[in-house]
């Protein structure tokens, strides 16, 4: 059997000493590092002024060196579980060192240069506040708590690649809580919860619905309306299409999707629907012209539009937005980052 200890210095004191009364609450957490047979083995956290220490033992000797390094470590696990309870309850920071002991005896030490700073930065203030209790229940629940904190995190130190880190936080939550392999299954369930939500008044996505319920006409306006119909809905699938513009009543999307029609008003004809759909909109503008469901606004930013900016993205169907200078582009995918984070905060929240 091998002990060990990780300590890790930051550059300020977060945890003070009038917190000594309550230590047990306060200061000290247990991670379960491994689980096998309804049993659970765990590692030690005591954070304390400016310092984190984690501690435990292991069956086996310790006798890898780099043991933060190693895949799926679970000492790593550890420790970046402790640092995102304390960087997401309490403050930003800088990590100035970690230290590895195994058996008493340091075996490495990493100093401020050698150590990624993913901690320093300033948390977006939509989502700043995250309770992290979830990072120390159940191994599975933990690890999925840790990905998604660990991609929001990233999201919030590379700000030229927020959309790309929070769609990841995003998909790792929605596939683990609605267990589907398929990205259009997995948005396909989340729709389903929403609107079951909503009917149940258990307010799972208060923050999303908030954030929906304040969201203008023109930030709708501004987005590339007409090129995501027309790569969601080529000429072969002009029936989802009429399924689809039929399926809004909220005046800011059928406001919008009313004024991008001709894009597709030759395919709306060839199936005689292209009247119809004009006057449906006609009539729901006119004698609902301030009718909101803010449903309808969550599924065509987030579970429409973030997602075909996801695929034109990740499959290189749009050049990068960011190279050599920060183009238009960029400022799109930040204007959707942030509906796609709220939602992401509810999920973590309320439903993982």
């Amino acid at each position: 059997m091998s002990t060990f200890k990780i300590i890790t210095h930051i550059e300020k004191v977060i945890f003070e000493k009038k917190y000594d009364k309550n230590i047990d609450q306060k200061i000290n957490r247990k991670i379960i590092y491994f689980s096998r047979n309804g049993s659970n083995y765990y590692d030690d956290i005591s954070l304390y002024n400016d310092t984190i220490y984690i501690s435990g033992n292991r069956t086996k000797p310790i006798v890898e060196l780099n043991i933060l390094k190693t895949v799926n470590s679970t000492f790593y696990y550890s420790l970046v579980k402790a640092l995102l309870f304390v960087y997401f309850e309490k403050h930003s920071f800088l990590v100035k060192t970690i230290e590895v002991i195994v058996d008493d005896k340091s075996i490495i030490k990493y100093n401020e240069e050698d150590i990624h700073q993913v901690f320093k930065n300033p948390k977006n203030s939509n989502i700043s506040e995250i309770k992290c209790d979830k990072l120390f229940v159940d191994k599975k629940v933990s690890d999925i708590a840790m990905n998604a904190l660990m991609n929001l995190t990233m999201s919030f130190k590379y700000s030229d690649l927020k959309f790309d880190y929070t769609w990841k936080c995003f998909n790792g939550l929605i596939r683990h809580i609605f267990n589907k392999d398929k990205d259009f299954e997995m948005l396909r369930e989340l729709r389903n919860d929403i609107e079951k939500d909503k009917k149940s008044e258990t307010n799972l996505y208060s923050k999303t619905m908030d954030f929906s319920s304040e969201l203008t006409y023109d930030y709708i306006k501004s987005l590339s309306i007409k090129a995501m119909i027309c790569n969601n809905y080529p000429k072969d699938k002009t029936k989802g299409l009429y399924e689809f513009l039929k399926s809004f009543t909220d005046y800011r999307i059928v406001k919008v999707l009313s004024e991008n029609l001709s894009c597709k008003k030759n395919e709306l004809n060839s199936i005689n629907k292209f009247e119809e759909i004009c006057e449906y909109y006609s009539k729901l503008l006119k004698y609902g012209c301030t009718k909101t469901n803010d449903i309808d606004v969550i599924r065509f930013v987030i579970l429409k539009y973030a997602y075909y900016l996801r695929c034109k993205y990740f499959h290189a169907e749009k050049i990068p937005a960011n190279f050599l200078i920060e183009n238009m582009s960029q400022n799109e995918l930040n204007k959707i980052t942030e509906p796609l984070s709220i939602i992401c905060y509810d999920l973590f929240i309320n439903r993982l």
